[in-house]
């Protein structure tokens, strides 16, 4: 899921769906979110999302193309929190986005690329090969509604101690932890947090980046 900040507009993507919401600042010096667009969503999901507001006055409006507008003029302290409390709570209600956020959602893509998965509750194991070299494994944790933490591990089978040295090198440059050297190199790095929709993305760069180093110290 990517968030791109406007002056008055937040917009979240994930896959088919979109979120989008339009922010005020009024002559009282509070911001106000005026307005909120989501799409694509169901007649009978209308009902959910408007139960976020609780007995807040809104009104809404249901497109044909699945689009909709909810006019809000609220007050929000906070519209950072505001934004994950909202959206955290439509991954948790709406079955359609409980399922785009889940863990479950990035097996498909991660076995079209050649990856072994297994799932856990709450977390996702990968292993990929790097021809010639190892492997590289993965390990992403949910820490919320729609975000999840990512770890690698790198096993490799240097051929000599002066390439395990170099290439030891190479990885604690690129945010590597190496644990051990030789005759097997295991190294591991923390990403950090991300929404879930990022992940598969940033597991196609980390496999790309893992395998330009490793390519770096062929015959070596």
């Amino acid at each position: 899921m990517s968030n791109t900040e406007q002056p008055a507009v937040s917009e979240y993507r994930c896959g088919s769906f979109t979120l989008r919401l339009r922010y005020v600042k009024k002559e009282d010096g509070y911001t106000y979110v005026a307005d909120a667009y989501l799409k694509p969503v169901r007649l009978e999901e209308v009902s959910i999302i408007a139960s976020f507001f609780a007995d807040k006055r809104i009104f809404w409006n249901l497109g044909e193309d699945g689009s909709l507008k909810l006019l809000l003029n609220l007050r929000v302290e906070n519209p950072q929190r505001f934004e994950e409390d909202f959206i955290g709570f439509l991954a948790e209600s709406m079955p359609t986005l409980k399922t785009l956020f889940s863990l479950d959602s990035l097996v498909q893509p991660l076995l079209d690329d050649g990856w072994l998965v297994h799932t856990g509750l709450a977390t996702l194991e990968a292993s990929k090969t790097i021809p010639g070299h190892g492997r590289l494994e993965i390990r992403v944790t949910k820490t919320g509604p729609t975000r999840a933490s990512l770890q690698a591990t790198l096993v490799l089978f240097p051929e000599s101690l002066a390439q395990a040295l170099t290439l030891t090198r190479r990885l604690r440059e690129a945010g590597y932890n190496v644990k051990d050297r030789f005759p097997v190199l295991r190294a591991d790095k923390v990403l950090g947090t991300f929404p879930v929709c990022d992940l598969t993305e940033k597991i196609r760069g980390l496999y790309e980046e893992a395998t330009r180093l490793c390519a770096s110290h062929e015959g070596q």
